[in-house]
């Protein structure tokens, strides 16, 4: 999953650069339509190429399809959506929209550096160079899931973000952009990888699909929600104070609701 994810931040390394001189040049009208067109033309030709339909088109079962002799002691003990508490359910949810809540803000990111006085073309130069360490981040992210488990990962990640968060806080200094390319390239992976990896990790694969519906809702409503209340608060207060912080502290909130999900399935025992 790692290496697949890893195309999300080249992407980033590749056209971000791109799109900043597209708008620079003819606008962001107009760059939206070119990069809308290019999108459509590369992506709809290949989706139809590279998607299968059913699991049994590349020799792999559905989710749910667990042969009875197959199922080992390990995902007996995995919890099912619909039989664990409610409790653990909420808390998953929430703390998968205080993430995609963060790091929606932070797409304000290059905004938020002109607003410092930084060029476009800098901040174009910042979101490309996170984006970079971005693809050694979702390899890190799953080396640490093979090795110490998604837990680990997920705490580290949240940390992680958490630092990147303090480097927005006082990106005025020049030296914090490289704390932000840094930091928050490492968790490039986090919205993208964390809550699929955490779903199929809290939740038994027979139920992952509806599991999984409602945390990718949950996952781009928060995206959503961060991007407009970041947009909004800027227009009430004129500047970015309040903002970072809140994203600091959705960051450890999502880490405690992560750690939390985690004391609970152990509470609860499965026959």
């Amino acid at each position: 999953m790692s290496v697949a994810a890893i195309g999300s931040s080249i992407g980033g390394v590749i056209f971000s650069p791109c799109v900043e001189y597209l708008i620079s040049e003819f606008g962001w009208r107009s760059s939206d339509k070119v990069m809308g067109i290019f999108i459509f033309v590369i992506c709809v030709p290949v989706t139809a190429i590279i998607i299968r339909t059913h699991p049994s088109e590349i020799g792999e079962s559905p989710y749910g399809s667990v042969i009875e002799e197959k199922k080992t002691k390990k995902s007996e003990k995995r919890i099912d959506g619909k039989q664990r508490k409610q409790s653990i359910y909420v808390l998953f949810l929430i703390g998968i929209f205080c993430m995609t809540f963060a790091n929606g803000a932070a797409l304000q990111l290059p905004t938020y550096l002109m607003d410092l006085h930084y060029s476009p073309s800098l901040a174009a130069g910042v979101v490309s160079a996170y984006m970079f360490v971005g693809v050694a981040g979702k390899l890190l992210l799953g080396w640490m899931v093979d090795y110490f488990g998604v837990k680990v990962a997920a705490v580290y990640n949240c940390v992680v973000g958490a630092i990147a968060f303090i480097c927005f806080i006082f990106a005025g200094h020049e030296k914090m952009l490289l704390g932000i390319i840094i930091f928050f390239g490492l968790t490039s992976g986090i919205t993208s990888m964390l809550p699929t990896l955490l779903t199929g990790t809290l939740f038994v694969q027979h139920n992952y699909a509806d599991v999984y519906g409602v945390v990718v809702s949950v996952n781009r409503f928060g995206g959503g929600i961060g991007t407009l209340l970041v947009s909004i608060l800027f227009d009430v207060t004129g500047n970015y104070d309040v903002i970072w912080p809140l994203c600091f502290c959705m960051m450890i909130c999502t880490m405690l609701c992560i750690l939390l999900c985690f004391v609970e399935q152990r509470k609860i025992r499965i026959r």
